[in-house]
Order: structure tokens, then C-alpha cells, then sequence
């Protein structure tokens, strides 16, 4: 499940985060770059985003040469998603919870699934749920692709040691409750949802970075891995 607060948290940080994401160096020097190397898309494919928050990953599929109809986003957050209509209309945008299994119209018609910084956002149960959606979305042989913050910056920026639910502050400002596990974890929950992990990266911030904002570019490097791409095919 996701934490029984998350809904509301994220309808509540709807506006701070839309405002604030796009520009996070986080995303604009790791993720994006990171999106950059493992994503094969055109005009043409089908994709679904679990946790479409605001539309940050739309924008960055759009600037890709995807076409708007064919991309859905699922999330949450109601306020979220009204954000996202607004911004990207004509990109289908709906409100929903990612660990129900999809409509069977959607069954089998996705050529992609991709989530950014969501999954850390479930526990070990609704990861499980995602990730059989995930799967159930796919065309045989359609890939998936996640980030998610790094187990070991978990580790150094919390003190975390076990498994399990910690709040935590978001770079948009505000509390989040996040789930941590370790990087077995989730290769363990991506095998046994039926797919065949073909790449696996632990990102760090880069050294390009540090002109854009020395001090939060230090914070970061001494997090070392930030975050963790997993890129898979169903099998």
C-alpha cells in the first residue's frame, strides 16, 4: 500500500510541487540525462507514466517527439492531475492508484511503462501491485523504466537501517513518507513481477552540476549514488 497519508500530502504540496520539480537539480543533471541513454522512443510509442504528479515526465516525453495522445498518466493526487490537464491538454491525464490493475481496454497496449521517484512512495505489498500492473500494461516484450531515490542516500541523509515507512523532507518543501528497502529489493520485486532486468545503475550527481549550484551540488556529492535506474522487458 502507500501510506495512508499520501493522497492527501501530495493534494495538499500539488502547487509547491509543479512550481519547483522541473527545475530540481536532481532531476535536471541526474534523471534526465540518465532518461536520455535508456529510453528508445519516437512519434509513435505507447506509453504509460505511473505517478504523472503534474507532468513533469509528459513534458520531458513531449520535448522527445512523443505524441500527445499517446501517452496516459495515472496519479494519485487529484490537485495533481488538474495541474497536469491544464498544463498538457492534450495528453491523457487521469486520477487513479497505480497498484490497480488497468482497465482491460489498456490491457496488453503499452509499449513503455515508465516511473520516476514513485515506487519508494509504496510499501512492499503496493510495489508488488505496481509492478503486476506494470506488466499487465505491456505489450510482450514492452519495457519499463524507474528511478527512485538511492537506498544508500536513504542510508546517509536518515540513518535508516531497516526496512519500512520513515518521513522525510521534499526538495519542494514539506514532509513525505517514503518506504525504504535496499536495492535487492527492488530487483527481487522486478523479477517476480515477470520481467528480465536489462539495465541497472546507481546515478550520482555530476561534476557539471557544481556550477549550477556549488552548495547544494556538494550536499549532494557526498550522498555519492542519488539514485537508482532500473530499465526492464517483459518477458
Amino acid at each position: 500500500m502507500s501510506h495512508p497519508n499520501q493522497q492527501q500530502t501530495y493534494d495538499r504540496q500539488a502547487e509547491d510541487f509543479a512550481a519547483k520539480a522541473p527545475g530540481l537539480m536532481t532531476w535536471e543533471f541526474i534523471s534526465k540525462p540518465a532518461l536520455d541513454r535508456v529510453l528508445n522512443v519516437d512519434a509513435h510509442t505507447v506509453i504509460l507514466d505511473q505517478g504523472s504528479a503534474s507532468g513533469r515526465v509528459e513534458e520531458y516525453l513531449l520535448g522527445r517527439g512523443v505524441k500527445p495522445a499517446n501517452i496516459t498518466g495515472i496519479e494519485l493526487s487529484s490537485n495533481q492531475v488538474e495541474i497536469a490537464k491544464t498544463r498538457f491538454p492534450d495528453v491523457r491525464f487521469r486520477q487513479g492508484d497505480i497498484r490497480t490493475l488497468l482497465p482491460i481496454q489498456e490491457v496488453g497496449t503499452f509499449d513503455l511503462v515508465v516511473s520516476h521517484m514513485v515506487y519508494e512512495f509504496l510499501d512492499d505489498e503496493g510495489l508488488g501491485q505496481a509492478l503486476a500492473s506494470a506488466a499487465a500494461g505491456l505489450r510482450k516484450g514492452g519495457e519499463l523504466v524507474y528511478i527512485v531515490t538511492h537506498p544508500n542516500k536513504m542510508i546517509l541523509k536518515e540513518g535508516l537501517e531497516d526496512r519500512g515507512w520513515f518521513e522525510t523532507s521534499a526538495p519542494w518543501g514539506g514532509k513525505v513518507d517514503n518506504w525504504f528497502r535496499f536495492v535487492g529489493d527492488f530487483v527481487n520485486a522486478t523479477t517476480e513481477a515477470g520481467f528480465e532486468i536489462d539495465v541497472m545503475e546507481s546515478l550520482s550527481i555530476p561534476d557539471e552540476a557544481r556550477e549550477a549550484d556549488p552548495d547544494q551540488w556538494e550536499k549532494y556529492h557526498n550522498y555519492g549514488h542519488m539514485r537508482l535506474l532500473i530499465k526492464a522487458t517483459k518477458l
